[in-house]
């Protein structure tokens, strides 16, 4: 073999193996992105859920209190029951924890004593 045939085989040698190599090196920066794609497209579904919780929704009853069409004698349930409240502190003696007291536009002359924890 000659001189000049053993460095183009030895040049051809090392092409081959830095091809090789540039091509593997490839591959993963391909990968890396892949994985990048990947991993957003998990982690901003649980940011959002996780940064952004349903708000909570009232659980207990609404008490309502209407100063012209209300009686503190009714139940408090209007539309549903027998009517509203005429005052605050009527709807405030029936309501307990968690409970929404809807006051009507109006005027209510009275003094309100809350002697329950508000929510």
């Amino acid at each position: 073999m000659s001189k000049r045939n053993s460095w183009t085989w030895w040049f051809e040698v090392l092409h081959c193996e830095r091809a090789r190599a540039w091509s593997r090196r490839a591959s993963k920066a391909m990968a890396r992105p892949t994985v990048l794609v990947a991993l957003i497209l998990v982690m901003v579904p649980v940011c959002v859920v996780l940064l952004h919780p349903a708000k909570p929704t009232a659980s207990g009853t609404t008490w309502y209190v209407n100063s012209s069409t209300g009686n503190d004698s009714y139940d408090c349930l209007f539309p549903t029951g027998t009517g509203p409240c005429a005052t605050i502190g009527g709807a405030i003696g029936k309501a307990s924890a968690g409970d929404t007291i809807d006051v009507a536009a109006g005027t209510y002359d009275e003094q309100v004593a809350v002697t329950k924890t508000p929510h």
